[in-house]
């Protein structure tokens, strides 16, 4: 049974009709077992103003922003019925249709060597990716508000801030998975 992860980008929340957006791609899928990872949005663009002006410091920064994801996360269950999981295992085990609340399963995976540093560079483009990587999905689509270039690597991608610094170099490691891209913004 195929498995997707979808990265909601945060720039989507403010689109009065995500989630009738959101119904209609999901309604396109060859699978209905997706797993919603949320971005941060406004909500994160707080945390980068305060740690402007606070200099809270990348630690603290990256944690209160990924708080931030938690609060995107309810929102986006709100919006669609659907469940907020914890734990994004219970999703690979039982399927169906989930948005994570990222802050326990990163907590959890900084036992691993291989978590996504703490730094600015690090969005949750990558975290979610590092997820995709773990659950070992079987495509990661990456819902953005524009349109991916053509002939855009991820590299690329990167330096354009299309997705954050890190993605290409975390996407490497994870080549055989297959990472898409949708501009939900899209006129349908």
């Amino acid at each position: 049974m195929a498995r997707i992860l979808a990265k909601v980008g945060g720039s989507l929340l403010d689109l009065p009709d995500l989630a009738m957006r959101l119904q209609s791609w999901h309604a396109q899928l060859p699978t209905k077992d997706v797993l919603l990872f949320p971005g941060g949005g406004r909500a994160a663009d707080v945390v980068r103003n305060l740690d402007r002006v606070h200099r809270l410091g990348e630690e603290a920064a990256h944690w209160l922003a990924v708080r931030s994801l938690s609060l995107s996360a309810y929102v986006l269950g709100n919006l669609l019925g659907w469940e907020v999981v914890e734990d994004p295992n219970i999703w690979r085990e039982h399927g169906g249709q989930a948005v994570v609340d990222p802050l326990p399963w990163l907590m959890r995976d900084e036992s691993d060597p291989g978590h996504c540093p703490h730094r600015w560079e690090v969005t949750s483009d990558s975290l979610a990716l590092r997820l995709g990587q773990a659950l070992g999905v079987d495509a990661f689509y990456l819902l953005k508000s524009t349109a991916l270039p053509a002939k855009v690597d991820w590299p690329e991608a990167g330096r354009l801030g299309l997705v954050d610094a890190y993605f290409s170099e975390l996407w490497e490691s994870a080549i055989a998975l297959d990472v898409r891209w949708i501009n939900l913004r899209a006129p349908t």
